[in-house]
């Protein structure tokens, strides 16, 4: 740019127009425009032309230079920087210095520096929430919800929804002879270590440990006097003061995946009520039930408020409580109004109902308000008030466990144990387990006050020999059998919970399916195995655990992952030390077997182990429903996956493949399947059923859907006997539709009578003769039953049924099968054969088998 200017008679410029471009004159000639600016003496001497330098106003971008030019400007990226000069990104992450709360990512092509997990914007402040149970219980979830909830039993109180990268559960039971309820304990689970809180003692993998300790990215301290405190590199810690207070603090990357009695941290109150179903509820108690994890323990009920219960108690609660408004307590009302955040009504609430020593109850309150302001840096000194010197008795914070009595010299205290008890606190459970000598599948535990040998969890009985495993089962297309027995279909395309430990947690099996093919059939695509210190994920021909890929068979810790190979088939087994074994054949054939621990312990897709069928469809919101489609979509791990529907019987659907699928399933009533008939009934147990679902289904190839379900027989017998069989010869004579079989209704509807008929008739009677008057074979080169067997093409020609034909018919070439259903393959092989009068004989046949014992056919057939 130019400018352009003259000096006015102080000696100072004066008149200055800038022009990208301009020459002199076209300034002179647009000057004089203006009257007589030339004769009022402003301005004189000659017009002087300037370059002004317009890098100087920093133009462009702040990763560009500006590079000055004649009558413009011009902007070049920096080196590490690409664009036109007004806008230049990154080319790479090494080029930008990112804050220490920042990260460098890359996004549609452009680099930049974004918040870390746990950070937010605009400047990249660590998000953290924190939910309380405090006093009786009163819950504030993550997102300030305020509600009072008095169940007693144990209940999800926090979990990451998405990834189940932590869980916190909390067990809580009545507080004295009142309505309210104390924690007794907490279980706090992460991928790799489960940690059980309980009063005086703290369990790791169920063993009893010493603080402080660490586990991994896990620490567990003891910072105050009853007070434990977990930590971990998971963003998330949980602190409890072993009586009624509990704080669970999530960091921000689990902002939308929250669930439990702490909500759903989104910043949205209106939705903390999300139930266990995926529902959000209006009522506080119908949301504490649905996070039980043990559907037998009792639900809570709607309570009266204890200030009106016991209305004598009211104005000395109101008098008491107050005084967290008041000094010391006011230092803190700027970082926590003891008013609105419900600290007041919370501590009125558990003094009018604390009924044996509201004192302890109001100084509990206090303690949990000043331990939550001291989280905030504000310190409290109230114990030195007089006001509040009992609060400062050994004895004030309830010390002694287990029913244990508090005695206090004013400095210490000493509790006076239950029997059954000892230690400092009545912490410590006293074992006279030296005193007796317990079987080898003999625990000792204790009995009121006595202490008894019982047996271990696996056995039962008394001679305590070992409790019958519980083997569940997904098969085929998919077919569930429960724990208990109890058959169904279920075609659901999600990840759902196959299996799982709901008591203690101690296992949980998903299960991945996925359309088969075109059809609406579904296949087992993956499993994750899951253990309290293990993640093992099975694919197709992929082993993961931990989430890293592994070759060969290990062990980790009590869990063994073995590969066999049947064939070309690949068949994954991992089994544990925790009673839990699974079986799969990397494409259709699950089996999940559970010690009997978990009887009455297990929920998921196999129902609950219990031996009752009756309540194996209970959903994961803790109801029983009575539909498998209901039951299996509540089982969902994804909620937004799509639900499955109820689909009608393909051999319904596909009518023209009914036949086929029966006189092929029919194999397992024969050799070599028939060996394992009587330890496992092919049509009783649903084997054939299943069979006959699955080549109805099959759009692609029946052949894959047949082999499958003689596989998975040949699986479930493998305890018993083991079935040698050949599947490409068992193919080979595989019955496929035939366009001349069965070609109309009329021929489908006879074979249909015939069958219905034969199921009244009597015992075979003469068969040779009766089969002689009844077909007419159409082979002229046969002279024996084994001979047409050979040349199942022979077509053309009417050979009679002769003497000499039936002479070499003999007893060996009958055979005796188990069902009239196997009358559909043979009537087809008539068909094809060419008997004379379809009708005629059908009706013939059907007189002289007996569908009630047994059916006699020949073998050519």
């Amino acid at each position: 740019m130019t400018s352009y200017y003259r000096y006015s008679s102080h000696g100072e410029r004066a008149f200055t127009i800038y022009m990208n471009d301009g020459e002199k004159y076209q300034i002179e000639e647009w000057v004089k425009r203006y009257p007589n600016i030339e004769t009022r003496g402003d301005l004189f001497g000659a017009w002087i032309d300037d370059h002004v330098n317009e890098c100087l106003n920093d133009p462009c971008h702040q990763n560009a230079t500006c590079v000055d030019i004649t009558g413009s400007f011009d902007c070049v990226c920096n080196e590490g920087f690409v664009g036109d000069g007004r806008n230049c990104r990154a080319s790479n992450c090494s080029i930008l210095s990112c804050g220490e709360n920042e990260e460098c990512i890359k996004e549609n092509d452009i680099f930049k520096c974004v918040c870390k997990d746990d950070y937010a914007e605009p400047d990249c402040r660590l998000v953290e929430r924190t939910c309380l149970a405090r006093g009786d219980p009163h819950y504030s979830t993550f997102d300030g919800t305020r509600y009072d909830f008095m169940g007693t039993c144990e209940y999800v109180l926090a979990k990451d929804s998405r990834n189940n990268t932590f869980e916190v559960r909390q067990v809580n039971e009545p507080c004295g002879n009142g309505e309210p309820s104390c924690t007794k304990s907490l279980t706090v689970i992460f991928p790799n270590v489960t940690i059980q809180l309980l009063r005086g003692s703290v369990m790791v993998n169920h063993t009893a440990i010493v603080l402080p300790a660490t586990y991994g990215g896990v620490r567990i301290t003891e910072p105050s006097n009853r007070v434990t405190l977990i930590e971990s590199d998971y963003g998330v810690e949980v602190e409890w003061n072993n009586v009624r207070n509990v704080r669970v603090t999530v960091l921000g990357r689990y902002l939308n995946r929250t669930s439990g009695l702490c909500g759903t941290f989104n910043g949205n109150p209106g939705d903390d009520f999300l139930a266990r179903n995926g529902t959000t509820v209006g009522n506080a108690v119908t949301f504490g039930n649905s996070w039980k994890t043990e559907p037998g323990c009792d639900d809570a009920t709607d309570v009266e408020h204890p200030c009106v219960t016991y209305s004598d108690r009211n104005a000395t609660a109101i008098a008491n409580c107050s005084a967290l408004s008041s000094s010391p307590f006011n230092t803190c009302t700027s970082q926590i109004n003891p008013d609105s955040e419900g600290y007041i009504t919370d501590c009125e609430y558990d003094v009018c109902a604390c009924g044996d020593d509201p004192i302890v109850c109001l100084c509990q309150a206090i303690e949990a308000y000043v331990s939550d302001c001291n989280s905030t840096g504000v310190d409290i000194d109230w114990l030195s008030d007089p006001r509040y010197k009992q609060c400062g008795s050994p004895c004030a914070s309830d010390p002694c466990f287990n029913g244990g009595t508090c005695s206090n010299d004013g400095q210490s205290f000493s509790c006076s144990c239950r029997v059954g008890y000892n230690g400092d606190r009545c912490e410590i459970e006293v074992s006279s387990c030296d005193q007796l000598t317990c079987g080898a599948n003999e625990i000792c535990v204790s009995a009121g006050d006595t202490y008894e040998c019982v047996c271990h969890p696996d056995y039962e009985g008394e001679n305590c020999q070992a409790k019958v495993e519980a083997t569940c089962k997904a098969q085929g297309d998919p077919h569930y059998s429960t724990f208990d027995g109890r058959r169904y279909d279920f075609m659901g395309r999600c990840e759902y919970v196959l299996a799982k430990d709901r008591v203690n947690n101690t296992f949980e099996i998903r299960q991945t399916n996925e359309p088969c093919g075109n059809g609406v059939a579904t296949c087992t695509r993956s499993l994750i195995v899951i253990f309290p210190n293990i993640t093992i994920e099975l694919r197709r021909g992929k082993t993961l655990v931990n989430g890293v890929e592994i070759t060969m068979s290990a062990n980790y810790g009590g869990v063994n992952i073995t590969e066999s190979r049947n064939g070309n088939r690949i068949n994954t087994i991992v089994t544990s030390v925790y009673g839990v074994t699974v079986h799969w054949n990397n494409v259709y054939n699950v089996r999940v077997i559970v010690g009997g621990r978990y009887l009455n312990r297990t929920s998921g897709l196999c129902g609950t182990y219990n031996d009752m069928e009756d309540d194996d469809f209970w959903a994961s919101n803790g109801t029983i429903v009575t539909n498998p489609v209901e039951f299996g979509n509540s089982w969902k791990v994804d909620p937004d996956c799509d639900d499955a529907i109820a689909v009608e019987h393909p051999c319904v659907v596909n009518s023209d493949r009914r036949w086929i699928a029966q006189a092929n399933c029919s194999t397992l009533l024969r050799p070599p399947f028939n060996e394992c008939s009587s330890h496992i009934n092919a049509t009783e147990e649903g084997h054939i059923a299943d069979c006959e679902y699955d080549m109805c289904a099959c759009e692609d190839d029946p052949v894959v859907c047949y082999c499958q379900a003689l596989e998975a027989y040949a699986d479930d017998c493998a305890s018993f006997v083991d079935i040698q069989y050949d599947l490409n010869q068992l193919t080979e004579s595989l019955e496929r539709p035939d366009e001349a079989s069965f070609s109309n209704k009329r021929e489908r509807s006879t074979v249909s009578k015939a069958l219905a008929r034969s199921r009244k008739t009597a015992p075979l009677t003469k068969p040779l003769s009766m089969l002689a008057k009844m077909v007419s074979v159409k082979c002229a080169s046969a002279i024996s039953v084994e001979s047409l067997g050979l040349k199942p093409n022979c077509r053309g020609v009417t050979l009679d049924w002769s003497p000499d034909l039936k002479s070499a018919v003999t007893l060996p070439d009958f055979q005796v099968y188990g069902n009239v259903e196997e009358m559909s393959e043979r009537l087809k092989s008539l068909v094809r054969m060419g008997v004379t009068t379809l009708e005629e004989s059908l009706s013939n046949l059907a007189l002289i088998l007996s569908s009630s014992t047994a059916l006699l056919v020949l073998r050519l057939f």
